[in-house]
């Protein structure tokens, strides 16, 4: 499995601990804070939440906060 994938699931699990939802945005913060305590750098977290958007999982909205566009949860 790729860094991406690895971060990508790693962001999944802190958005179920979140209990997030497509109604709710997200603090960027309250994922990056836990995944790098996880040993996750900077730019892992980054490359993932980019592939998330081109893939349309999620949106990156103003405030530094992100949105769920559909069911990956």
């Amino acid at each position: 499995m790729s860094r991406v994938e690895d971060t990508r699931i790693a962001v999944l699990n802190e958005l179920r601990l979140l209990k997030a939802n497509r109604e709710t945005s997200i603090s960027l913060l309250d994922i990056s804070i836990p995944l790098s305590a996880a040993g996750f750098t900077v730019a892992d977290i980054v490359d993932a939440l980019f592939q998330m958007k081109l893939d349309k999982d999620i949106d990156l909205i103003n405030g530094d906060r992100l949105r769920i566009t559909r069911d990956i949860l």
